[in-house]
């Protein structure tokens, strides 16, 4: 039961509380694909204007495929996440725009709240909770939270209930997911991406988030685990938790997103209320960081989604965390073999840290493994130079800044994802984000050499003399591979013929002759669809708006036609001029 002691006061809000608006759940709709390519097809080409415009930004792009993927909500929430994820293949810029994403909607009715616990439970809502609050606290794609008072115990509970048809919604959402992976992989387009691998990913992801024992089970063992930290979390009502509802304690707290929310629009009023409450950003911030530590190395079990929102502030500077329906552990030998590797960067030892990165990168496709190992080592050390700088900030200084550097070295080389490493950097993005928000003054290597220090006598000790035999064997392991692979490599440049390059010229002249082409198009389908657009981005008067408001008037259904086949030739050629034109190869040598 939480401490009454660390109850914070009530953060004053200028706007007040504003309702959240409530809408009827019916299955998925025939129409709901339409809905969906219509708003792709919108964003796609404003996307496309902005970079024939010269205008192209890869926030500002990120922030559009956010607002469309909001839009939508349910599995392309999930898309956006593991999007966010692949640092290895966009810009920083873009992963933690979409790092941003809210998964918010439109509350359903309470009736229909109420029919879901009671087929999930076996029991009327009136023979469990004395009281229930019809209004819920916060609704997302896949669920709402109400609160209530359990009869028995008397206890306050927050009811999670997840929302009517889900299922149905996320498997149409997926399938037709699916289909445009399966498009992309014929296509060839970016193949070495694995569409249909991150699609599987996604259908784990969303496995596991429907189904609330899971979550019910994560925060019952992260409960012994956080709470040796001093880190909050809610009791769980086992008995009234089901696949489709879990019962949890009520936490009293502030969240952090709130907490910055008004801090952005009244600064004064954010500080008088952490003075009251006895909250200090620069102990905040080293508890958030040095716990996902702990999660990770001693426990290995953590929290996978620690953004602003699933960080509650409590008095006196204390922390609790609610939201676990996604937490991840590793492999124990893995778990190994990345404490080695970062504790090869913590010692300077970068060339080493390289070779471990090697390994746990899995199976690694032909390549100069003296060349990418030396990359690596540079990334890292010019990481640990920022990381030490007095001036610089915390984007620079933090640690998903190196797996941003690293992840864009692995996708030049083309590396096959390596998702476990993905959703070790998304936990440490996440924290990262909140800290940089909250406290970015933070010194970020004093705070894990501190962090080392102070586990170093105590589990850290006993973790690595119990795994030391499986740490010795998996360091042999990667030096023994790491040298046959630089022994073992070379670079081969194929020889390109007069005939290819005219081929690879002529790829990629009818490449951006047939973009061109469909991004004019698209832009006429979005006039005629919506003139006030172009007509605010263009202005009346320019020749680029007589050009497009001048295309003959088509059908919804003819346009769909129409842009769907001229984006399939034009992904065609994109995908050819990038064969013939493609960098040297990198080829095994035989074994001697």
């Amino acid at each position: 039961m939480q401490d009454p002691d660390l109850i914070p006061t009530p953060l004053p809000r200028r706007n007040g509380w504003r309702p959240l608006e409530v809408r009827r759940i019916d299955r998925p709709s025939p129409l709901r694909l339409l809905a969906v390519l219509v708003g792709l097809s919108r964003m796609m080409a404003r996307l496309a204007w902005m970079r024939l415009a010269g205008r192209w930004d890869s926030r500002t792009a990120a922030r559009l495929l956010r607002g469309f993927l909001e839009s939508m909500g349910g599995a392309w929430i999930k898309v956006g996440q593991i999007l966010a994820m692949r640092n290895d293949v966009w810009s920083a810029a873009f992963c933690n725009e979409l790092s941003l994403l809210q998964d918010r909607a439109c509350a359903f009715p309470a009736d229909q709240a109420r029919r879901v616990i009671e087929a999930s439970i076996g029991r009327r809502v009136g023979d469990v909770f004395s009281h229930f609050e019809d209004v819920p606290i916060a609704a997302a794609s896949l669920c709402q939270v109400h609160r209530a008072q359990l009869r028995r115990r008397r206890a306050w509970v927050a009811v999670k209930v997840q929302r009517p048809h889900a299922s149905a919604f996320l498997a149409y959402d997926v399938r037709w997911i699916g289909v445009g992976a399966a498009l992309l992989d014929g296509l060839g387009l970016a193949a070495h991406l694995q569409w249909r691998e991150m699609v599987r990913q996604m259908r784990a992801i969303i496995e596991e988030e429907l189904d609330y024992r899971i979550e019910a089970a994560s925060m019952q063992r992260l409960q012994g685990t956080l709470g040796e930290q001093g880190i909050y979390v809610p009791d769980v009502h086992e008995e009234y938790c089901s696949r489709q509802v879990v019962v949890m304690e009520f936490v009293e707290g502030v969240a952090l997103s709130e907490l910055l929310r008004v801090r952005g629009s009244d600064p004064a009023l954010a500080e008088r209320w952490m003075f009251e409450n006895n909250i200090r950003r620069s102990k905040v911030a080293k508890t958030m960081m040095h716990s996902l530590f702990h999660q990770i190395f001693i426990d290995n079990l953590w929290h996978g989604d620690l953004h602003p929102g699933n960080i509650l502030l409590l008095k006196n500077s204390r922390l609790a965390f609610i939201d676990f329906g996604m937490a991840g552990s590793l492999d124990v030998e893995y778990l190994n073999n990345y404490k080695m590797y970062i504790g090869a960067i913590n010692s300077d030892k970068f060339m080493l840290a390289a070779d471990l990165m090697l390994m746990l990168s899995g199976v690694l496709p032909p390549l100069n493994v003296h060349e990418v190992r030396q990359k690596i080592a540079d990334a890292l050390q010019r990481w640990k130079w920022r990381a030490r700088m007095k001036n610089g900030s915390f984007s620079e200084k933090s640690l998903s800044s190196s797996t941003f550097e690293i992840g864009q070295i692995t996708m030049a080389y083309r590396f096959a994802p390596n998702w476990t490493l993905l959703k070790l950097g998304r936990a440490y993005n996440a924290v990262d984000l909140a800290i940089g928000a909250f406290y970015p003054e933070i010194d970020y290597t004093a705070a894990i050499a501190e962090f080392h220090r102070a586990q170093a006598p105590r589990r850290m000790s006993q973790v690595v003399a119990d795994g030391q035999k499986s740490m010795a064997e998996s360091m042999t392991m990667a030096s023994m591979h790491t040298r046959r692979f630089r022994e073992n490599t070379l670079m081969v440049q194929p020889a390109q013929s007069p005939g290819g390059d005219l081929l690879a010229f002529t790829a990629r002249t009818m490449r951006n002759l047939l973009a061109a082409g469909f991004a004019y198009l698209a832009a006429a389908c979005l006039f005629q669809a919506d003139p006030a657009l172009i007509e605010d981005a263009l202005g009346t008067g320019s020749g680029w708006y007589r050009l497009i408001a001048g295309f003959p008037r088509l059908d919804g259904d003819v346009w769909l036609v129409f842009l769907t086949v001229l984006g399939l030739t034009t992904l065609r050629f994109h995908t050819l001029a990038r064969r013939l034109g493609r960098a040297p190869l990198r080829l095994p040598m035989p074994e001697r």
